[in-house]
């Protein structure tokens, strides 16, 4: 799935007419929504309903918005080739936690991934990067 699947919760594209480069192009700058409001739209629900289905095995993702997991739709079968703004996962133990904020702190190098957080699970405390 792509960007187009979540326009319709009010998260910008990035080639359509209000997209997010189309305005930049117009020296132009997108409204940035809060994602921990958005909501799974249709097309998330009809995604999660195929692979219970198994009419589709696995869902392939570019979005970083969060809503295929919001819809209920299992990490397993779920994979995000850029990142989830929030999901956190620990560099020692591999656990991951879904927040309902974003998780990348504003003001973080491009390469520094660090949240500032420590994980929860018992004798682990590594520490917490972003997907992204």
């Amino acid at each position: 799935t792509g960007a187009g699947l979540s326009t319709s919760a009010g998260i910008p594209d990035f080639r359509g007419p209000n997209g997010v480069w189309t305005l930049k192009a117009q020296g132009k700058q997108a409204k940035r929504p809060d994602l921990s409001k958005a909501a799974p739209t249709v097309g998330h629900m009809l995604c999660k309903t195929m692979l219970q289905s198994q009419h589709v095995h696995h869902i392939v993702s570019q979005n970083v918005d969060g809503l295929h997991r919001k819809s209920g739709i299992p990490g397993e079968f779920l994979s995000e080739l850029h990142g989830n703004t929030n999901l956190e996962v620990c560099q020692k133990c591999g656990s991951e936690y879904f927040r309902d904020f974003r998780c990348r702190r504003a003001g973080n190098h491009v390469h520094d991934h660090k949240t500032g957080r420590k994980c929860e699970v018992k004798g682990c405390r590594g520490e917490l990067v972003d997907s992204i």
